[in-house]
């Protein structure tokens, strides 16, 4: 699925199909922990399936975009410091947030909520920034000063 939504980013653009497999993500939130709720390894499958097709929307089209950010004489520490910054403050904590909610509710909604939530601040923080898709890769942006 990664290559289909690199591809349908360079189609329509990249914030629209990362914010479909944000939304996505949001939306299969509570149906995952429903799925794996029943310990049945189909429903499993499914559930996981589903969430893997949603963050593959993501995560096709992400590096591409976010190396469109930064123009040429930058881009690659702009893409190195974004992508490893934001990998240390969202990924690394959420192991730990996750197994603290599911230990102290005992309910996997918990984390769903958590997703949710994540999700909605990923939105909020896509939709400051630019399309990309259709901007000349040489040129300067706000973020190459």
């Amino acid at each position: 699925m990664l290559p289909a939504f690199g591809r349908l980013s360079d189609l329509i653009g990249r914030k629209p199909v990362i914010v479909g497999g944000i939304i996505a993500d949001a939306l299969l939130a509570f149906p995952l922990f429903w799925l794996l709720d029943t310990r049945e390894f189909p429903s499993a499958l499914l559930g996981y399936l589903l969430m893997m097709t949603a963050f593959a929307a993501n995560y096709g089209p992400i590096a591409t975009f976010l190396a469109e950010l930064f123009g040429t004489q930058v881009r690659y520490s702009g893409l190195s410091v974004s992508y490893m910054l934001s990998g240390l403050l969202g990924s690394a904590a959420t192991p730990i947030i996750t197994t603290a909610l599911l230990s102290t509710t005992g309910k996997g909604a918990s984390v769903a909520w958590f997703m949710v939530g994540s999700a909605a601040s990923s939105t909020a923080a896509l939709l400051l920034l630019t399309e990309t898709v259709r901007r000349d890769r040489g040129a300067t942006t706000p973020l190459s000063c």
